[in-house]
């Protein structure tokens, strides 16, 4: 091991924990570990390696997953938020793996996600008819799609929208078309 990480390792002895960072490259090839940036001595260096993402299909569920650890067994995935004004919190267990949290940087995951939105949304709309866009909104949100890629999705769609009067709220609901087809 190099001279200048050893100090770093005994750092329990004095109270403390060393935090490492590293970002991974663009490329899609080579294993989780050997995908970080800068040398790989790094994660050897290292105890345990944890890496944090999101899945292509569900980019407002992330989750903290171990990849190393040569103190035990590998611990669960574990889910996070971070809201808008950086409060973050634990959501609980997650069932996303490593492969999944690198699937979305070796595909650009973009057609996952909007193909699950526009699905997500046809469904929503045939089901309950015109709806508000604030309550499709926060739904989305709440089952993991972004607001770009559902409107992303509302415009593959062809999604009509309405407003109720000057200053009321704003109504969405699926063109004729695409109702005919959700029915059949």
């Amino acid at each position: 091991m190099p001279q200048k990480w050893r100090s770093q390792v005994h750092a329990s002895s004095k109270g403390t924990a060393r935090l490492l960072v590293r970002h991974l490259g663009k490329r899609g090839r080579g294993s989780v570990v050997s995908r970080g940036l800068g040398p790989v001595e790094l994660s050897g260096a290292v105890r345990t390696e944890f890496l944090a993402g999101s899945s292509p299909d569900a980019p407002c569920q992330p989750a903290l997953v171990q990849i190393k650890s040569n103190l035990g067994p590998l611990a669960p995935a574990l889910g996070y938020s971070i809201e808008q004004d950086g409060v973050f919190t634990w959501t609980g267990p997650s069932k996303l793996t490593p492969e999944e949290l690198l699937a979305a940087r070796a595909t650009g995951a973009g057609q996952p996600q909007r193909k699950f939105a526009g699905e997500w949304l046809r469904q929503n709309l045939h089901e309950n008819g015109s709806r508000s866009q604030y309550r499709i909104e926060l739904d989305a949100q709440r089952d993991g799609i972004s607001i770009a890629t559902l409107r992303r999705s509302k415009f593959d769609l062809g999604v009509i929208s309405t407003k109720d009067g000057i200053s009321g709220p704003w109504y969405w609901s699926l063109p004729p078309a695409a109702q005919n087809q959700s029915a059949t």
